[in-house]
């Protein structure tokens, strides 16, 4: 209860209500730093969920340069990676295999891009012809992990950032079938199938109805010649082999009957 002394007596402080009843207290004047932005600040994609939520990573030095699509490339690459924390000793891994050193390479580039680290590349001696990319940072680790958690800001943002996360899902987790005019994205999270599905949808490029494949993984289907083409001059693989295989797909798709004598 706000009070004032007055002759040594304590007295109730009138509010605003209390003298002007009938009228509304108006609001409090903002002091300037109440209205600086983060585009006052000198980051970019001021509307952005995204640039929001990593503007302030210390590892992004030049905050003008800032690379979302290398981000949302990254997110959609971690569906066929894996995040390790031992919180009691200070440890946070973000962890990826894979048997293509030049995919591993290019998303290395992306990390470097967004975040100013390089990620250590090893091959590993128990396994051969795998690659192992691995980044330690509690910053960087949490901040993807909150991404991931809430991917429906993905519907907000720009093409070019969706694009990129496509790009990254669909190279991490995507295949191109061999004897059928269909690429599929498949994962064990249908809510995340649901999403990359509205994200096609919003770039033209129609989807099959998801279905149950084995041992909890469900599958996206883009069937079709006009929808792969729309796939592959759209979005398309950055991961070599994979990019060969749809490559091959549209040789076949214009000219069936040659593919059809040489098989």
């Amino acid at each position: 209860m706000n009070t004032r002394k007055k002759s040594g007596v304590k007295c109730k402080r009138k509010s605003w209500a209390d003298w002007f009843p009938n009228t509304r207290e108006p609001a409090a004047k903002a002091c300037a730093s109440d209205t600086v932005t983060p585009i006052d600040r000198g980051y970019r994609y001021r509307k952005s969920y995204l640039g929001d939520r990593l503007a302030r990573l210390k590892y992004n030095k030049n905050k003008n340069r800032f690379m979302l699509e290398d981000i949302a490339f990254i997110l959609g690459a971690l569906e066929d990676g894996n995040f390790y924390s031992r919180p009691e000793i200070g440890e946070f891994l973000i962890e990826v295999e894979q048997k293509n050193k030049e995919w591993i390479e290019i998303l290395a580039k992306a990390f470097k891009n967004s975040f100013q680290i390089e990620p250590k590349i090893k091959k590993r001696k128990d396994k051969n012809g795998i690659f192992r990319l691995r980044i330690y940072s509690k910053e960087i680790f949490q901040k993807l992990q909150e991404l991931k958690s809430k991917s429906n800001w993905l519907l907000q943002e720009n093409q070019k950032v969706k694009i990129a996360f496509l790009r990254g899902i669909f190279d991490a987790e995507g295949s191109v079938i061999k004897n059928k005019n269909r690429i599929t994205l498949s994962n064990k999270n249908e809510e995340l199938l649901r999403l990359c599905q509205n994200l096609l949808l919003d770039l033209g490029i129609k989807t099959g109805k998801i279905w149950n494949l084995k041992w909890g993984v469900k599958v996206l289907p883009i069937n079709g010649r006009e929808n792969i083409e729309k796939f592959n001059q759209i979005i398309g693989f950055s991961h070599p082999l994979k990019r060969k295989k749809l490559e091959n797909k549209l040789k076949c798709l214009a000219n069936p009957q040659k593919w059809a004598r040489g098989r």
